[in-house]
């Protein structure tokens, strides 16, 4: 058929902004938290997650959902898109019923050699009889023979099934006991058996060809027993083994009860225990969006009607449920497909491009996985080159069912993921507080995995119950994901989950200051089992101390693990030499492959130092020099050599360049309490100093509130500089002079107000001609407020307060003083003020009217005279002027008070933030000052 694009309007795309949480989780899980940034908070995701880390890191994984309006586009190109999938089995997924799989598959194995078929497993009261935990429970109880003697086969029954059985059950011992002898005692034996044999007699690994053209009496050319290491003749019996070893064995070696057909498959005891170790996902099919979403949607929409939700259980609920009682089944398989780790470098990023989207504006925001790991803060962004899936987002396509199994991210680093579209994705999340734990529990839940695969829940197969973990002492959390919502996970936070339909997902990971030691415990651990990095956590640290090794807010969290890597790194470099005898280092300041800097013995890179040779690329690390380093060479002429990138001058300078840097810090902050605790009123050139220092020094705390209250209190102090001075040259040599004429004098000199104006006599207006007030309430009265300049002869004319008629122009009347107002004198236009009585309007002198008793105080205290009438107002500018008048009046008398220039609430708040309010000296005031005249305070007293 035609080929079917895929449409985003297909799909679900957004989710409620606030969602209802649901009542009970399955299992009883406790519900993960969300977070709900703001506007503002969202501009900055790295200050946000710091902000938050208090709360959300105690939670292990956390959801955050992004203001409203926070819509970006989807931009992949679906028509080129196209990726592989993995199969993934449900059942096989869930570690414990995977053991139980793996055991069911090896005596399938072990009984066909005899002819024998187990095609399924036996059943007992209706129910398959789980064959792995009946031979564990009679392993536990020291074996067949002993649990006769004592009579505990109804134990062993009981562990199988602590539930109990049927009434109509009643041989639950005797069927569960023939079980276990016909199936079970013979499968044991030969692999226990072969086991201890082969501790006594040892056995050789080398695979050996068989030489038809040998006599009778001679032995088998390179024919070895696998069990005993003796050569093998031809008069004797021989199985060859159809596993992976493919070794001869002497029958006489095999611990058999009964006797292999010649249509059976031999395997040796350590093939066919070691059946279902190599366990990984199939590989799929490749599919377009449009292909997978086609076969996503039929494949739930048939589940659901095979298994439908009962009663009034939501999809979501059911979904959850039929996840978990998949996974724990025994019979019951289903297969699904998972679109995983696609590389966002094929394809590109679902998110806007800003190189190929630049006016989109989501290309460019912080939150956009494209940039996250770049943005200013993480320190994965000096990595080179760039790490898919790390530093470029990696696409997840799912179906129901398909899940990711518990793990931790590389290097322990902080992840983020994105629902673009589609069906919920349930996430279940560990706390690092937690992490130890967990692994403690998963070894005893899955114990023969983790023999054979110690780095288990590094491999990404393996899911656990969350009700078993949390019965042993684990906190786990679930959290469910939609559309247009992320899931932040914190450091060394483990997390799994499963998708309930189709949808699709974009992760990538970054790394903030707190993730350091736990960076740090990673590549501990991975020495341990020998797991390579995914970058040099050393050559990390040390890259951002060269690069900030004067940066007081960076050294304040990188000194103390580069001065360590430094220090050990210089110690370890004169042991080995001393050691090893070797000679002076090779200095090599450019980088090799990867390859060629990975110790044999750990697989850690060797980033700083490594033993090397001449003839053999091979290297070991500082560490595990002394036990390796003839790995490293082959030609058998000692030729091993010291390479190093750093000088230990380089490395030393480093160090105390770092401490340079927090002795200054320290210093600084040393002068500047001290300051404030024996100064009691700071001068504002002291301020200034430390400012300027604390700017120079970069200090690792937020000083933008000092900068900006310096910057206030100079404003300050100019304004009332020019006040002061005004009043002086200008009020007082006119003490005696009427209060009119010192005001008209004022303004004039300030150049507020005109001569002409100022020298122009009032004029005093009749009032009810001015006002034009009467008792008339209806709409002709109305009229009266307004006045549009037509000619009503003298008589009809308004004078404005500007002692001006009215020049048939627009005018407005004062409520309170009865002032008629050029509609220009108080920027009044027609139709910008209602024409209605019962709408009152004020002129500035006018409203508030308390302000005119502050102005009043305020020129009495300026040696201005008696309090004046100050009806009619002079100007507009004269309300603005009188405003300020009081407002610097009221500062220079506070200054002259003795009051401290940290009187000031604003201040107090934003210096209590930053830590340093405790350095300041605190006043209390001996009586409450007046709210509405800031000169009736009185003065403060000090304490300390």
């Amino acid at each position: 058929g035609k080929f079917k694009v895929f449409e985003i309007g297909s799909v679900k795309i957004t989710s409620a902004y606030e969602e209802t949480l649901k009542g009970e989780r399955h299992f009883g899980l406790e519900e993960g938290k969300t977070f709900y940034p703001t506007h503002e908070e969202f501009q900055n995701p790295f200050e946000y997650f710091e902000k938050i880390r208090p709360d959300a890191e105690a939670w292990g994984i956390i959801k955050v959902v992004p203001p409203k309006e926070w819509k970006p586009n989807f931009t992949l190109d679906t028509e080129a898109f196209r990726f592989k999938t993995r199969v993934q089995r449900v059942n096989t997924m869930q570690g414990e019923t995977r053991l139980r799989l793996n055991y069911f598959e090896q005596l399938q194995k072990f009984h066909a050699m005899f002819g024998k078929s187990l095609s399924k497993l036996p059943h007992l009261d209706r129910a398959p009889i789980d064959l792995y935990l009946l031979a564990k429970s009679v392993r536990n109880r020291s074996g067949p023979q002993k649990v006769s003697q004592l009579k505990q086969w109804a134990q062993v029954a009981r562990d199988i099934k602590p539930s109990g059985y049927s009434k109509r059950c009643t041989s639950a011992s005797k069927t569960l006991k023939d079980c276990f002898y016909d199936y079970i005692h013979p499968f044991e034996y030969y692999t226990q058996n072969a086991k201890n044999s082969s501790k006594t007699n040892g056995s050789n690994t080398d695979d050996m060809d068989i030489d038809d053209n040998q006599g009778t009496n001679s032995p088998v050319n390179q024919n070895i027993c696998g069990e005993c290491g003796q050569e093998i003749y031809r008069e004797q019996l021989a199985y060859f083994c159809q596993g992976d070893c493919e070794k001869p064995f002497h029958k006489t070696c095999l611990h058999l009860l009964n006797e292999i057909t010649r249509s059976g498959n031999f395997y040796c005891p350590d093939c066919i225990v070691s059946i279902g170790n190599d366990f990984g996902f199939g590989e799929g099919s490749e599919y377009s969006l449009a292909e997978f979403q086609k076969k996503a949607d039929n494949f739930k929409a048939n589940y659901l009607q095979k298994h439908p939700p009962e009663g009034e259980t939501s999809i979501e609920d059911h979904i959850e449920a039929e996840f978990w009682r998949l996974a724990q089944s025994i019979e019951e398989n289903v297969d699904v497909e998972y679109g995983a780790d696609i590389n966002a470098m094929d394809y590109g990023s679902a998110f806007p491009d800003p190189e190929l989207h630049p006016l989109d504006l989501y290309s460019k925001h912080p939150w956009n996985l494209r940039n996250l790991p770049r943005h200013h803060g993480s320190l994965l962004h000096l990595i080179q080159p760039e790490i898919p899936g790390m530093m470029v987002p990696w696409l997840y396509v799912g179906m129901a069912f398909s899940a990711f199994c518990w793990h931790v991210e590389d290097h322990y680093t902080y992840s983020i993921n994105y629902m673009h579209f589609g069906e919920t994705k349930t996430w279940y999340g560990i706390p690092s507080s937690s992490a130890e734990r967990f692994e403690e529990v998963a070894q005893t839940l899955v114990p023969e995995f983790f023999e054979k695969q110690p780095d288990l829940l590094n491999q990404l197969t393996t899911i656990l119950s969350p009700s078993k973990l949390v019965k042993a002492g684990v906190k786990v959390v679930a959290i469910d994901q939609r559309p247009n919502q992320f899931i932040v996970t914190y450091p060394r936070a483990y997390h799994a989950g499963f998708n309930h339909g189709f949808n699709m997902n974009e992760a990538v990971n970054f790394a903030l200051p707190d993730w350091v030691p736990y960076g740090q415990d990673s590549i501990n651990y991975y020495k341990t089992i020998a797991r390579p990095p995914v970058f040099s956590h050393e050559r990390l640290l040390l890259e951002h101390a060269l690069r900030n090794y004067n940066n007081p807010r960076i050294v304040l969290w990188l000194k103390e693990p580069v001065e360590e890597i430094c220090n050990r790194e210089i110690q370890m470099r004169h042991k080995i030499r001393k050691e090893l005898k070797l000679k002076e280092p090779v200095y090599e300041i450019f980088d090799r492959d990867d390859p060629h800097i990975t110790c044999v013995a750990c697989k850690q890179y060797c980033a700083l130092s490594q033993v090397a040779s001449y003839c053999k690329p091979a290297v070991v690390c500082l560490e595990h020099a002394k036990e390796h380093y003839q790995e490293v060479c082959s030609c058998g002429k000692g030729c091993q050599y010291l390479r190093i990138r750093y000088l230990d001058e380089h490395l030393s300078s480093l160090v105390v360049a770092l401490n340079q840097t927090q002795n200054n810090t320290r210093e600084w902050m040393e002068n500047y309490c001290t300051y404030f605790k024996e100064t009691e009123n700071p001068k504002l050139a002291d301020l200034q100093k430390l400012w300027r220092q604390a700017k120079s020094l970069q200090m690792p705390i937020n000083l933008d509130y000092l900068g900006n209250f310096i910057d206030k209190s100079i404003d300050w102090t100019e304004r009332t500089q020019m006040f002061s001075q005004i009043i002086n040259e200008h009020l007082v040599p006119y003490s005696q002079k009427p209060p009119e004429f010192k005001i008209a004098e004022f303004l004039r000199r300030n150049e507020i107000i005109s001569n002409d104006v100022a020298d122009t006599k009032m004029v005093n207006l009749d009032e009810e001609k001015a006002t034009g007030k009467n008792n008339n309430e209806d709409t002709e009265g109305d009229e009266e407020y307004i006045y549009d300049g037509e000619d009503q002869g003298d008589e009809g004319k308004r004078y404005c307060f500007c002692r001006n008629m009215d020049g048939e122009s627009f005018m407005i009347l004062c409520e309170r003083c009865g002032t008629w107002y050029h509609g220009e004198c108080v920027n009044a236009k027609p139709g910008t003020v209602s024409t209605k009585k019962k709408d009152k309007w004020y002129c500035d002198m006018c409203q508030p009217w308390e302000e005119r008793n502050i102005i009043e105080e305020v020129l009495k205290q300026a040696e201005l005279g008696e309090t004046m009438n100050l009806t009619p107002p002079f100007s507009r500018e004269f309300a603005r002027i009188m405003a300020k008048i009081k407002n610097w009046l009221a500062i220079r008398v506070a200054a002259l008070s003795g009051e401290s220039i940290f009187d000031d609430k604003a201040t107090k708040r934003k210096l209590y933030g930053m830590g340093l309010m405790w350095a300041i000296p605190k006043k209390t005031a001996e009586k409450t000052p007046s709210k509405t005249n800031p000169l009736k305070r009185k003065r403060g007293v000090w304490r300390e």
